[in-house]
C-alpha cells in the first residue's frame, strides 16, 4: 500500500511540475553580465563588456548552456543569440586560467 501512495504523489508532482515550461536557469544572482560578441560565419560566440573584466572574451557556449529569453523564459538554441544582445551568465565551477578565461557555462538569460 505506501508503495501505491508513492506512487500516486510522484505522479502528482510530475504532472504539476510538466506545465511549467520555464528553463534551468539557476535562481541565483549571476555570476556576470555582458553583450554577445559573434564573429561573422562563425558558431561561436564570447561575452564582451562584462561587468567583471576577468571574463572578457569569455565562450559563451563552453559547457553547453541552457538559453533562455528573459520575457518567457523561453528555451532558445545557440544560434537565437545575436552579436550585441546583452546577457546574464551563470558559471559552474572554477574557471580555467587563461586568456580568455574558459569557463563551464551553466546557463545564460537574454535581457530584455
Amino acid at each position: 500500500m505506501r508503495s501505491r501512495s508513492t506512487m500516486i504523489i510522484l505522479a502528482v508532482v510530475v504532472a504539476a511540475t510538466a506545465g511549467c515550461g520555464g528553463s534551468d536557469v539557476p535562481s541565483r544572482t549571476p555570476d556576470v553580465s555582458g553583450v554577445v560578441e559573434r564573429v561573422a560565419g562563425s558558431d561561436s560566440a564570447s561575452l564582451s563588456g562584462p561587468s567583471d573584466p576577468y571574463y572578457d572574451g569569455m565562450n559563451l557556449l563552453r559547457g553547453d548552456p541552457t538559453i533562455a529569453a528573459r520575457s518567457d523564459q523561453s528555451v532558445l538554441a545557440p544560434e537565437d543569440l545575436a552579436d550585441g544582445d546583452v546577457v546574464d551568465v551563470w558559471i559552474d565551477g572554477a574557471c580555467a586560467e587563461s586568456s580568455p578565461v574558459q569557463c563551464t557555462v551553466t546557463a545564460l538569460r537574454l535581457r530584455d
